[in-house]
């Protein structure tokens, strides 16, 4: 099939990670087998699982060949698969690198996963370390069928791969880094000894989403893919969604944020195309003026640190919280695997409700001279005292509470933290101990 046309055909299922749209070539019909009701039934239920099958000719007996693509289960791969796999893990987490018959042709440069992504084959992957990070690990099987004109189903081949990926984001920058790790097992059949692989960023083609451009080879890139080798790519992706034009605006790039897969089975068929997607991200222009990125998937913390390493300015805020989050009933701004009452806060941008939540915490809070009010949950979030009955307030050095003003919003800018993300708080009072 023509490049064009499959990179068509293959955008069309972007959105919708490792689902498959079964077809089904036309041939002549004196080309093909005269195929039985149970035939026809067999195609029909590898159709329904995500082959793509072509009737095949001039081979006595057959009826079709079918090839899928299919995300897998760690478990379904071969001791020896999973020994290789973890090996090259291994491999790139020390910084040693693939032997240079693995890499694909054209990589010039050194790409190496993120250390906060933690892959590991056999223990998983931390899908979001920090704000700026989004980490993926999958499996995928690649499977050859042939259907018998009597509705005989065999498998002719199968073969297996991982990939790590990964995007690198900026709060000050609208292009980010996303790489990937191709590590291939071994193949049975008609694919021991391989398969051919193109495959594209999720970016390449998704006008007005974002663009991309590949550090190795250019997209559509093909390989042949042969076993036990190992594959790295990169590419520099960038904003093209209303927020790289227009103020106020976000584009949250998480349905085109992977690989296409376009594979072709050892029987000649192409499989169809295959998105392994589901990396986080999100560019705004919201909380600055200019475009920056972050993984909004993850939730990030904002710390008072009272002591005198810290900012001994904001310590009776940080003492408040301290008290607060192991007092109340819930503990707003802990994670609950910290504690089993804790909830994150979500900001707020409105200025009504700002005001809202504070009149309704402070009214009955007695201020000395030099001194505010001081509340918690912060009045920039949902969780604030005009929204909800559990929260706290008492009196503290005006000094305080400018200091936490100006922690909060820095905190807001520098991880592009817009209305109703979550968030939670950090409280570390004058003699170090921490809130959680």
């Amino acid at each position: 099939m023509p490049i064009t046309k499959r990179l068509a055909l293959g955008f069309a299922t972007v959105a919708a990670a490792g689902t498959l749209v079964a077809t089904v070539a036309t041939v002549p019909a004196s080309a093909a087998p005269v195929p039985t009701a149970r035939a026809q039934a067999a195609v029909a239920a590898l159709q329904a699982k995500g082959a793509r099958c072509t009737a095949a000719t001039g081979t006595a007996g057959t009826y079709s060949r079918c090839t899928a693509v299919k995300k897998a289960s760690l478990n379904s791969l071969t001791p020896a698969q999973r020994q290789h796999l973890s090996a090259t893990n291994s491999k790139l987490t020390s910084g040693a690198r693939p032997s240079a018959t693995g890499r694909a042709s054209g990589a010039a440069i050194t790409i190496t996963p993120p250390s906060q992504c933690e892959f590991d084959f056999f223990e998983g992957y931390s899908p979001a370390p920090d704000r700026f990070t989004s980490c993926l690990e999958s499996s995928w099987t690649l499977t050859d069928t042939t259907v018998s004109s009597t509705g005989g189903v065999e498998i002719t081949g199968t073969f297996e791969w991982d990939d790590e990926q990964w995007t690198s984001y900026s709060a000050t920058s609208s292009a980010w880094t996303h790489g990937m790790i191709f590590s291939a097992g071994t193949g049975s059949g008609d694919l021991l000894d391989g398969f051919s692989l193109e495959l594209y960023s999720g970016c390449f083609l998704a006008q007005g989403v974002c663009t991309a451009v590949s550090q190795t080879n250019p997209d559509p890139q093909t390989i042949d893919v042969a076993p036990l080798g190992t594959y790295e790519f990169q590419w520099q992706e960038v904003d093209n969604g209303p927020s790289s034009t227009t103020a106020n605006t976000d584009n949250v790039l998480d349905p085109y944020l992977g690989v296409q897969y376009l594979a072709t089975g050892g029987n000649g068929v192409p499989a169809e195309p295959a998105f392994d997607g589901g990396l986080d991200g999100r560019c705004d222009t919201i909380v600055s003026s200019t475009d920056g990125c972050v993984n909004e998937d993850n939730t990030p913390v904002v710390t008072y640190n009272g002591t005198s390493a810290g900012n001994p300015l904001v310590a009776p805020v940080a003492q408040h919280i301290y008290t607060a989050q192991t007092t109340l009933s819930i503990a707003w701004g802990v994670p609950a695997v910290f504690n089993s009452k804790g909830q994150p806060l979500h900001r707020d941008t409105s200025a009504a409700d700002q005001t809202a939540n504070n009149r309704v915490a402070c009214a009955s809070v007695v201020l000395g001279a030099g001194q505010n009010c001081d509340e918690f949950p912060l009045a920039t979030t949902f969780e604030g005292a005009a929204f909800q009955p559990v929260w706290s307030a008492v009196a503290v050095p005006a000094s305080a509470n400018s200091s936490q003003g100006g922690i909060t919003s820095n905190f807001y800018k520098t991880n592009r933290v817009i209305d109703d993300d979550a968030f939670n708080v950090l409280a570390i009072k004058a003699n170090g101990q921490a809130s959680w």
